[in-house]
């Protein structure tokens, strides 16, 4: 195994003297073994050292416009060179446990039907893309061109692209790519250098005071929240204590919850028109769109501003209840008593309905892609736990 550290120095990287290259919870990762205060310069990258589809000179680059094929073709052309990268690319996982791979098994998800189906059409796609360069010179075969959209996918930064471009482009950064993802908790933030340095440079840097022994992490979503199946698609790994993870539904599966909280009285075609009305117009007024909508609850179990307000005009019995019901940006500030208690039994028995379509949890098996599938069905069905049997 090449030393990696000594490569990119000795490529005309700055990297710290206390970072260091570690295993942390059985995954490498980064971390410090002397005290570093906020600020500090970690690594700089400078962009010869920076791999990216922008700065690549590659035919096939014009098959496709999807970004991680994209840099995933030019690390496939890497690859195959073992030229400036090699001591990079040697250090890469062979098999990354990522659903875009052809051979990585899906079965786990079964518990989770709608994620199961996004990572199929993620490896459908990829598929589809192999096919349309597959004739052409120098194409790599469908496992190799999975592997490098995988290590895209799951490991590139946004930066500044190359001097003159539009945009940010999708880079590979040696070094600074071993950080681990801690999201808000993050002790490291990930950007283009500042001056003096030239503006093309990447830099890690200390988010906050770090002390010896600590790790080196960033936050994948750049500031935005990371739901794990977001995390298991595109990086191959779930969060058991995820602040940010929700579970999704689809909009028809709050009909058991109507069914529950039905009263089964007739309505006249004047009061149903009336009803329809005032649902129309609370929806309109909320900025919530029917045929778009989902169901959606927070880690927490709580269900998104959107699903609330939704949830309560859908289980509303008369235009008066939902005259009651007032609505500021977007979301629902009040409501009477009883069209809530209402609501919060219709979510319940569609959580409960959701949690018994899953059946028994799984005993947790194997490791890579269908440990990080366990524990993400796992902490769907937590949340759902949550929404069944609100505290």
């Amino acid at each position: 195994m090449h030393d990696l550290l000594a490569w990119a120095r000795a490529s005309g990287a700055f990297i710290h003297p206390s970072l260091s290259i570690r295993e942390i919870s059985g995954v490498r990762g980064l971390c410090v073994t002397h005290d570093a205060p906020a600020g500090t310069p970690l690594v700089v990258l400078p962009s010869h050292l920076q791999l990216g589809a922008d700065l690549a000179d590659l035919d096939l680059l014009a098959f496709t416009t999807h970004w991680s094929v994209r840099l995933g073709l030019a690390l496939c052309a890497e690859r195959e060179r073992g030229t400036t990268f090699e001591p990079y690319v040697a250090q890469l996982p062979h098999a990354p446990p990522l659903v875009m791979v052809p051979d990585v098994d899906l079965a786990p998800l079964r518990a989770w039907p709608p994620t199961l189906q996004r990572a199929q059409a993620m490896r459908d796609g990829m598929q589809r893309v192999h096919r349309q360069i597959a004739n052409a010179p120098a194409a790599p075969p469908l496992d190799r061109l999975s592997w490098g959209a995988a290590m895209a996918a799951s490991r590139a930064y946004r930066v500044r692209g190359a001097p003159g471009a539009s945009g940010d482009a999708a880079r590979l950064l040696p070094v600074i790519d071993l950080a681990n993802h801690a999201g808000g908790r993050a002790t490291a933030t990930v950007g283009n250098a500042p001056s003096p340095l030239p503006e093309s440079d990447v830099m890690l840097a200390a988010a906050r005071d770090l002390a010896a022994g600590d790790e080196i992490t960033t936050d994948y979503g750049g500031g935005q929240p990371l739901t794990n199946e977001r995390l298991l698609l595109e990086y191959g790994f779930a969060l058991e204590d995820n602040a940010d993870d929700a579970v999704t539904l689809p909009v028809a599966s709050l009909a058991v919850g109507l069914q529950a909280v039905a009263d089964g009285a007739d309505r006249t075609p004047e009061e149903a028109e009336a009803l329809g009305a005032m649902q129309t117009e609370l929806l309109r007024n909320g900025g919530v769109d029917l045929a778009e909508a989902s169901l959606e609850f927070g880690a927490d179990g709580a269900p998104t501003a959107a699903s609330a307000l939704l949830t309560h005009v859908l289980v509303a019995r008369s235009a008066a209840e939902l005259g009651e019901c007032a609505v500021k940006d977007g979301r629902l500030v009040k409501a009477p008593p009883a069209l809530a208690a209402r609501a919060t039994a219709a979510l319940r028995a569609v959580a409960q309905a959701a949690l018994g379509e899953m059946g028994a949890p799984a005993a947790p098996r194997g490791d890579g892609i269908e440990a990080a599938a366990a524990q993400f069905v796992a902490a769907q069905r937590a949340i759902l736990e949550r929404v069944a049997n609100p505290s």
